[in-house]
């Protein structure tokens, strides 16, 4: 049975946020009940389909998005070696693995796919935040 209007704000907002009170909200449920529909909503299976099939999507153009940014890195990449720049060049590379996902606070970290995925997630928005802003100097 297809979703109703509602359902799919809700699995959208969701799939977005990872927050079920957030999403019940911007779905259009009740503010003082948000909670209890955010549970509710998620117990129906078909959204819970849905909000699987809107993440894998967010994930694959997170990942398309995260290989352009890298391959815009490499031109600097080979030019801060062939200039001797042996900390840029170190810098790029870091660059490249905390879009890639592979660093995070300076660490190497497994990909997550563990019950701290919503952290993870809110930890790389804070990431990419950074690398636009680290990005915002070489322009």
């Amino acid at each position: 049975m297809p979703l109703t209007p509602k359902q799919e704000k809700f699995s959208a907002a969701y799939a977005e946020s990872g927050n079920g009170a957030e999403a019940a909200r911007a779905a259009g449920y009740s503010e003082t009940h948000a909670r209890q529909n955010a549970r509710r909503t998620l117990e129906n299976a078909e959204v819970r389909a849905r909000i699987d099939a809107l993440q894998a999507e967010n994930e694959e153009a997170r990942l398309h998005l995260a290989d352009g940014l890298i391959a815009k890195l490499e031109p600097l990449f080979a030019r801060r070696l062939d200039k001797g720049d042996d900390d840029g060049a170190m810098q790029v590379v870091e660059l490249q693995g905390r879009l890639a996902g592979v660093i995070a606070g300076g660490r190497f970290v497994p990909r997550r796919i563990d019950a701290k995925a919503e952290e993870a997630r809110r930890h790389e928005e804070e990431e990419d935040r950074h690398i636009r802003e680290m990005l915002a100097k070489f322009e």
